[in-house]
C-alpha cells in the first residue's frame, strides 16, 4: 500500500498574486541542551483555488498535493 497522507498546515498569508498565495508558518522547537523553545517559520507558495479570496495577513490552512510548479506543491484549502 503506497497511500500518501495529506499534511495540513495553518499560517498567515504574507503576499497574494493571481493563482498563487505566500503563507508564512511557524512551528516551536526546543532547543537540544538548555531546552528553551524557540519559533522557526517557514514560508510556502501555494495555489489558490477559484472561488476564495483572501488578502494579506489571513490565517489559512494549506494541504500538500501533488506539485504543480518548481516551488508550488501546497494547496489553500479553508481559512479557519
Amino acid at each position: 500500500m503506497n497511500k500518501k497522507l495529506h499534511l495540513i498546515l495553518t499560517g498567515v498569508v504574507e503576499g497574494v498574486r493571481e493563482n498563487t498565495v505566500r503563507v508564512k508558518v511557524a512551528r516551536f522547537k526546543r532547543h537540544p541542551i538548555y531546552l528553551k523553545k524557540y519559533t522557526v517559520h517557514k514560508t510556502y507558495f501555494a495555489v489558490l483555488p477559484t472561488g476564495l479570496t483572501v488578502s494579506i495577513g489571513d490565517e489559512v490552512n494549506i494541504m500538500n498535493r501533488p506539485k504543480m510548479s518548481k516551488s508550488k506543491a501546497w494547496q489553500v484549502v479553508k481559512t479557519p
